[in-house]
């Protein structure tokens, strides 16, 4: 069919275009070689495929000509980190271990003039895939001896975490340090940090306000995020709120989930000079939970469209949406999916089931789901009867100041003159 043929014909194209690729870049059966399995780990990536074969026949090629390879690692690594390390732990652990070996054999077959670069992809290896942090705090120190930024970086990473034996938060900083005057955006970041907790260092929030912005002009979005909260709190800069909201902007263009839900805040309610949009609001919080999935920005979808707030009233999805932050734990969601039930929003009504789902916030510290449940509590409805729990847990509501909390509490202990026997 014409259908079937045009396809073929693509198919054509696309291989035309392929060889055309690994043509320019390869001079030799090799290099050939080389080439056509960096496309294949491109055409893999792309398309969630299986890497191994690719893997293999990197491999392969290290072993015929480390030299070639080695300064090729950097395209390597690229191209395939951030797609291994989201699969790795599902069902590829064959590429890993392969991709391990094919790093271990580069680090010890390359030239002189290699080995730096070699050694720091051995070492990121070590680190994000095969996980042998002892081995990449090792490769790393090896390379910060020597004055390689991205040793100094992950090396400074490495003891923050604990991964050469001892914490040392000085040394963290002084290597921070060294790797950000040297151009590392990272580390400028981790610095503005250590500054603003006092980790290794005095706190200093002028200083991390100066490293932030070092970090957010190269459009580190976390960096952007820091300082729009500087600019709403006026903690070591001026408050502003018009610069709050732009920066806010600036990193959720950039994919921050944090900074997507605070501004969809800020719309809902309409603060900090923006004038209320929920429509708006409910369209960063599906962009957030779009690009991460996260538990709070999926439950404030599913309330969304639970009241139709910026979206049209879809009782079923809302529920869906709270059922899937409620899973991976999250209290607000938890309360919120147990009140669907107690009130029979979007699904049946199931009080013990709401109970169920109360106590479980309650493990949480939701003060919300500590009033609903004293109140279910207390008649018997859903649970049985026990107004000494009821008044243990308002008393722990109210120690956060809660007013609902407090009036129930009176309430109780006013009626039941049992209690404060």
């Amino acid at each position: 069919t014409n259908e079937a043929l045009s396809h073929r014909c693509e198919h054509k194209r696309q291989a035309r275009r392929t060889r055309r690729r690994c043509a320019a870049r390869c001079e030799s059966s090799t290099r050939f070689a080389w080439g056509s399995a960096v496309c294949a780990l491109e055409h893999v990536a792309a398309r969630d495929a299986d890497c191994l074969p690719a893997v293999l026949t990197l491999r392969a090629v290290s072993l015929v000509n480390p030299t070639l390879c080695a300064p090729r690692m950097v395209y390597f690594v690229r191209s395939t980190m951030a797609h291994l390390v989201a699969r790795v732990k599902k069902e590829n652990q064959p590429c890993v271990l392969e991709g391990a070996r094919l790093a271990a054999e580069l680090r010890a077959t390359a030239s002189p003039s290699d080995a730096p670069q070699s050694l720091y992809f051995a070492g990121m290896w070590a680190f994000w895939v095969s996980e042998d942090t002892a081995l990449a705090a090792q490769l790393f120190r090896a390379l910060a001896d020597v004055g390689h930024v991205g040793g100094l970086y992950n090396l400074s990473v490495s003891i923050t975490a604990g991964h050469t034996g001892s914490r040392d938060l000085a040394q963290a900083f002084e290597l921070y340090l060294k790797a950000a005057d040297c151009g590392h955006l990272g580390a400028a970041y981790n610095l503005a940090c250590c500054y603003a907790r006092g980790d290794g260092t005095a706190v200093d929030q002028s200083k991390a306000v100066q490293y932030y912005q070092r970090a957010a002009d190269a459009g580190n979005c976390a960096a952007l995020y820091n300082l729009a909260m500087r600019c709403r709190d006026g903690n070591g800069i001026e408050r502003n709120p018009a610069r709050m909201l732009e920066l806010l902007q600036l990193a959720a263009d950039c994919g921050d989930t944090h900074a997507m839900l605070l501004l969809a805040s800020c719309y809902e309610f309409g603060t900090d000079g923006l004038r209320q949009d929920s429509t708006k609001a409910a369209a960063l919080t599906a962009q957030a939970v779009q690009a991460t999935g996260e538990p709070d920005a999926t439950r404030n979808l599913g309330i969304c469209y639970l009241q139709g707030r910026g979206v049209p009233r879809d009782e079923a999805r809302g529920v869906t949406l709270l059922r899937t932050a409620a899973d991976a734990g999250d209290a607000g969601a938890l309360f919120s999916l147990g009140h669907c039930y107690h009130t029979g929003n979007g699904v049946p009504r199931d009080c013990a089931r709401a109970a169920t789902l109360y106590w479980l916030a309650v493990e949480r510290r939701n003060v919300r789901a500590i009033v609903n449940l004293s109140v279910m509590l207390r008649f018997g409805d859903g649970a049985p009867q026990d107004l000494r729990t009821a008044v243990a847990l308002l008393k722990l509501a109210t120690a956060t100041g809660s007013n609902s909390a407090q009036r129930l509490l009176d309430s109780i202990l006013t009626e039941d003159s049992i209690l404060t026997e």
